[in-house]
């Protein structure tokens, strides 16, 4: 399980970094409040990366009460936090630079679909068959950061020629 808490630490990391390279853009489109909500997004998953490890030294000597409240915060800083800010890191920047014409259309829409499944998962709080939104909409934005990072790539390198 610590291996775990570090695999998500270095995958959060390449996320952050994602947001770096798109503050510029986002800034400029007039969405500065949008590269915040990412950085916020991954210090809620480092936590629960923390939280996580935590829950594997402690677990076989905790009291299950002290097992619970970490889990339970595991469960706010790993899922809904951060995936529902990742959903709005991600529906945002479809938007505000599909509108910049940085994405296309198909960009544009798959970072909408994306973060709409990301930020329903916030409904797991009060239903339980809402937890589906959390996996999906995790894993869809984070195909959307590779999606559009290509995308942006390749515009780039294209402009530069």
């Amino acid at each position: 399980m610590a291996a775990t808490a570090l695999l998500q630490v270095v995958s959060v990391a390449c996320f952050a970094m994602f947001v770096a390279g798109l503050a510029p853009a986002l800034r400029a489109a007039g969405a500065g409040w949008l590269p915040p909500v990412g950085y916020v997004s991954t210090a809620a998953m480092v936590v629960s990366s923390a939280l996580s490890g935590t829950l594997a030294v402690l677990a076989s000597t905790a009291s299950a009460t002290t097992v619970e409240v970490l889990r339970q915060a595991n469960f706010y800083a790993g899922g809904v936090t951060n995936v529902v800010l990742l959903g709005l890191f991600v529906f945002g920047s479809a938007l505000v630079l599909g509108r910049e014409l940085l994405f296309g259309k198909p960009t544009r829409w798959f970072g909408f679909a994306a973060g709409t499944l990301a930020l329903l998962s916030l409904l797991s709080l009060a239903i339980y068959y809402a937890n589906l939104f959390l996996p999906v909409g995790r894993v869809l934005s984070m195909v959307w950061t590779v999606v559009a990072g290509i995308v942006v790539y390749r515009r780039v390198r294209a402009e530069s020629r």
